[in-house]
C-alpha cells in the first residue's frame, strides 16, 4: 500500500457536562424528597406528571429546594457556557437578560417505568442521580436485552445526528456508582431513559430547566 500524507479534521459537536457532588452539597435537595416519600399523598399538588412525558408515576416539583437547587447548578451553566460557546445561539436580545432556573422536579421511578425520547424546554437542563437501587452488571443480566448488542437496561441515553444526518447514540450507564452524579445539556439535545428490571427500589432524579428572564 502506498505512503500518503493527510491531515484529520474533525468537525466539532455540542457535548454535556458531567461532575459530582457531596452529600452535604445535596442534602437540602434530599431533605425535600425525603419528605415527599413520607407522605406522598400530602404533596398530591406538587405532582409534575402533566408537564412530563414521563411514564413514571410519581413526578413532584420541587419547591423548598428549588432556589438551592438553581444557585448549586449555576456555576455548571457558566462552564458549559466558558467551554463550548453555546450561548452564542441565542444572540438575539438588544440587551443581555439572566439564566433562571425555571423549574425542577423529581422523578422517583419504579421498575419498568421509563422516559421515552424527549426533549427539554429552556437553554440548557441537567439531571442529578439521588439514588439508584442496582449495579449496572446485574441489570444488564436481568433485562430483556440480554441476548441484544444493544441492551440498553438501566441507561441514560443521548441522541444527536452526525455529519452524515445518521442518528448516533451515546450511552451513560447508570448505577450505584452514579449517585450524587449530574450531567448538564442543552436542553433541546434529545434524549431517553430506559427501565430498568432487577430492583424493586426507586431510581431517583432531579431534573431541571434553566431560561432566560425577560422580566
Amino acid at each position: 500500500m502506498k505512503y500518503v500524507e493527510y491531515n484529520l479534521n474533525g468537525m466539532s459537536n455540542y457535548g454535556f457536562l458531567s461532575s459530582k457532588f457531596s452529600e452535604s452539597e445535596l442534602e437540602p435537595i434530599k431533605t425535600e424528597i425525603n419528605n415527599i416519600r413520607k407522605n406522598f399523598d400530602l404533596y398530591e399538588k406538587q405532582k409534575h406528571n402533566n408537564y412530563l412525558v414521563g411514564n413514571i408515576r410519581r413526578e413532584y416539583r420541587l419547591v423548598e429546594s428549588k432556589k438551592y437547587i438553581e444557585e448549586l447548578m449555576m456555576p455548571f451553566v457558566h462552564a458549559y457556557d466558558k467551554d463550548f460557546d453555546y450561548m452564542k445561539h441565542f444572540n438575539i436580545l438588544s440587551d443581555g437578560v439572566p439564566i433562571v432556573l425555571s423549574d425542577a422536579w423529581v422523578n422517583i421511578q419504579e421498575k419498568n417505568e421509563f422516559n421515552p425520547i424527549h426533549r427539554h424546554d429552556g437553554i440548557f437542563s441537567f439531571v442529578i442521580w439521588i439514588n439508584v437501587p442496582y449495579d449496572i452488571e446485574n441489570e444488564i443480566k436481568s433485562g430483556p436485552g440480554v441476548e441484544s448488542p444493544h441492551n440498553c437496561a438501566g441507561m441514560f441515553n443521548f441522541q444527536y445526528i452526525n455529519t452524515l444526518g445518521h442518528i448516533q447514540t451515546y450511552k451513560i450507564p447508570i448505577d450505584k456508582s452514579m449517585e450524587n452524579s449530574i450531567i448538564l445539556f442543552p436542553s433541546s439535545f434529545n434524549h431517553c431513559v430506559y427501565p430498568f428490571f432487577s430492583s424493586d427500589g426507586y431510581r431517583i432524579s432531579v431534573s431541571g430547566n434553566f431560561k432566560l428572564k425577560i422580566n
